[in-house]
C-alpha cells in the first residue's frame, strides 16, 4: 500500500496529484511544440472546470500561472502568457502604511481631535464658547464608553485645553453631563415583549 507521506509533495493540493502528475509528464515532453500544444489543452482542460468565472481573461492567465508553479517553473513553451517567475510568485506585498497619525488619547479617537483643531481656529465669541461645551461633553461621553469608572470634569478640562493646545476652555458657569445620566445613555437599551392581550385591549379602545 503507498502512503500520502511516502508520495511526493504536492505543490497546489487544490489541483489534486493527478493534475501535476500531467504537468510534470508535459515538462518532460523533448519537442517544444508538442510540449506547448500539451500545455495549451490542459490549460484549456482546467479553465471548463469553472465556465462561470466573471473576468475570463484574469482567471485564464492565473491558471496558467498555476501551472508553471506546479512545475517548479521548469515547464519551457510559447505560452499564451509570459511565464511567472518565483521571485514574482514569492513577493510580499507592502505593509499597508496607517495614515491615522499620533493620537494622544486614543479613547477620543481621531474625528474629536480635527473638530478641535478647527474649533480652535474660530474666533472668540458666543458660538466658541458654546460649541467647547459641547466638545468636552462628548469627550466626557467617549471617556466613560472606554473607562467605565468615574471621570471628574477637571480631567476632561484639562485634557481639551491639552489637545487644543490651550485655545479652547471651559466658562466657569459652563457644567458637563452628570456622570449617571451619561452612563445611562451608553447602556444598550433591552427590548420588552408587548402583552398581546394589553396590544388588543388599546386597539379596541382606539376604534372606540
Amino acid at each position: 500500500m503507498e502512503y500520502n507521506s511516502t508520495r511526493e509533495r504536492l505543490i497546489l493540493p487544490e489541483f489534486g496529484r493527478n493534475v501535476q502528475n500531467i504537468i510534470k509528464h508535459i515538462t518532460e515532453i523533448a519537442d517544444r511544440e508538442e510540449r506547448t500544444r500539451s500545455a495549451i489543452y490542459l490549460l484549456n482542460v482546467l479553465i471548463q472546470g469553472s465556465p462561470m468565472q466573471k473576468d475570463f481573461a484574469d482567471y485564464k492567465r492565473r491558471v496558467w500561472d498555476q501551472i508553471h508553479i506546479i512545475s517548479e517553473f521548469k515547464l519551457d513553451v510559447d505560452g499564451p502568457y509570459p511565464a511567472p517567475t518565483p521571485e514574482e510568485v514569492e513577493l510580499k506585498p507592502e505593509p499597508v502604511k496607517y495614515t491615522q497619525g499620533h493620537i494622544r488619547y486614543r479613547h477620543y479617537g481621531k474625528n474629536i481631535v480635527n473638530i478641535i483643531n478647527e474649533v480652535a481656529k474660530k474666533d472668540d465669541g458666543v458660538e466658541k464658547e458654546v460649541t467647547t461645551q459641547v466638545i468636552a461633553n462628548q469627550m466626557k461621553k467617549l471617556y466613560l464608553t472606554w473607562n467605565r469608572d468615574s471621570v471628574n470634569d477637571e480631567l476632561i478640562e484639562e485634557q481639551l485645553i491639552e489637545l487644543s493646545k490651550g485655545q479652547l476652555k471651559l466658562q466657569p458657569d459652563q457644567k458637563l453631563s452628570q456622570t449617571s445620566d451619561i452612563l445611562e445613555q451608553n447602556q444598550p437599551r433591552k427590548w420588552v415583549p408587548q402583552n398581546p392581550k394589553k396590544q388588543n385591549f388599546h386597539k379596541r379602545r382606539k376604534h372606540k
